[in-house]
Parts: C-alpha cells; sequence; structure tokens
C-alpha cells in the first residue's frame, strides 16, 4: 500500500507546476484580454449628440444654486431631441487650468441642429430662462457642433 500513494504523490508532484503555470498563463492572458477590450472600448466611444450646450451660470446669489440645478432638472431633460443631460456645481480638480467662476454648469446635448433649434424655444426652456434671468450675474453659453458633415463645410 506504500507504493500507490508514493505514486499519487509523484503524480501530484509532477502535475501541480504544470497546473500552476497554467493557471498564470490563464490569468494574464486574461489581463492581456481586458486590456485589449479597453483600448477597444476607448476608440468606439460615441458621441451624445450632434449639438452640444454647455451652460455656466453665476448668480446673484449662490446659495439659489440647489433651486437652479432643481428647475434645471425638472425642466430640461425632457425636452424632445435631448440626448444626453448633466445639471451640476464645478467640480474641484486641483487644476490651475480650470475655471471655477460659476455657481452652476449645465451641459445638454441634442440629436441634430433641429432639435437645438426647437429647445431654445420650447415652452420649458423660455421658462426656466424668464424664471432665472433676474437672478444671473453672468451667463456663458457656448454651443457645440460634432457632426463632421456640417463643420468640415462651414465658412
Amino acid at each position: 500500500m506504500i507504493y500507490p500513494t508514493r505514486m499519487r504523490n509523484r503524480s501530484i508532484a509532477r502535475t501541480l507546476p504544470a497546473a500552476i503555470i497554467l493557471g498564470l498563463a490563464a490569468g494574464l492572458s486574461g489581463c492581456s484580454t481586458s486590456s485589449r477590450s479597453a483600448e477597444r472600448d476607448r476608440t468606439t466611444v460615441s458621441s451624445p449628440g450632434v449639438v452640444h450646450h454647455p451652460v455656466f451660470f453665476t448668480l446673484n446669489d449662490p446659495a439659489d444654486r440647489a433651486a437652479l440645478i432643481a428647475d434645471c432638472d425638472a425642466l430640461l431633460p425632457v425636452i424632445p431631441g435631448v440626448t444626453a443631460y448633466a445639471c451640476g456645481v464645478h467640480h474641484e480638480s486641483g487644476r490651475s487650468t480650470v475655471d471655477s467662476n460659476y455657481d452652476v454648469g449645465l451641459y445638454i446635448a441634442f440629436d441634430s441642429p433641429a432639435s437645438y433649434a426647437s429647445y431654445v424655444t420650447h415652452p420649458n426652456h423660455v421658462t426656466l430662462v424668464e424664471r432665472w434671468k433676474p437672478h444671473l450675474k453672468s451667463l456663458h453659453v457656448y454651443d457645440i457642433i460634432s457632426d463632421r458633415a456640417v463643420f468640415d463645410t462651414a465658412p
């Protein structure tokens, strides 16, 4: 009976290093695959829209930030053609090149220039502008188009 036990131990002793090497190889190839997947994901990131509309509000009273954000949240994302929406306050990143001279930042993306044009006259947008214009110290609005077919032919 001693012989089969020694035989089993020799068999384990021979296969254990191979199993460890195979396990490490499988684990490392998984890391490699994950890395390749991450590279693919970065190259296939899609745009949230065609027209991008970042807006930066400076309020007469910064204490009104939460109320402005609540109004934006209630009125703007439901407008037809909006494909992405975010509204909030400055994120302190510690970078000196980042402008923090605003109280509330808003970002909206639209599926087309026509949707953006409709947004400008939409009752929800008009209501927000009329309600908050008297409370603004300054307003900075930027409109960006990411449709190459449009901006490659622009004057």
